[in-house]
């Protein structure tokens, strides 16, 4: 990742959190509504002590990951229990990040589990 200062990795932040949502709601159309299966959805951010990483922490966005790194719990924020609707807003968030800041998947990337 190129040097970013903070400003510039809360507007991106920003961004992402507001695509993920926005992705979240198109899924939840697209399948006609919030139906099995239900589960969960979540963003790893890697490593811990990087700045994006902090700030996320920093904001209440994200936790410490039990694997590594941190864990933010479904950026989409959407309320819906369906995994695909999360994981929509999941892959969102990493994508926007990804694009917006040249982190490879190594360091950023979704996961999902069915409850």
């Amino acid at each position: 990742m190129a040097k970013m200062t903070r400003e510039t990795l809360n507007k991106i932040i920003d961004e992402a959190l507001v695509k993920a949502n926005q992705a979240s709601r198109d899924k939840y159309y697209l399948n006609g509504g919030d139906s099995f299966p239900c589960g969960f959805a979540w963003v790893i951010v890697k490593p811990g002590n990087s700045l994006l990483a902090k700030i996320l922490v920093e904001r209440d966005l994200a936790d410490k990951h039990h694997a590594g790194g941190v864990c933010v719990w479904d950026p989409g924020k959407t309320g819906y229990q369906n995994v695909n609707i999360r994981l929509a807003g999941a892959n969102a968030f990493v994508n926007h990040i990804k694009m917006e800041t040249g982190l490879g998947s190594s360091k950023i990337y979704a996961d999902s589990r069915w409850d």
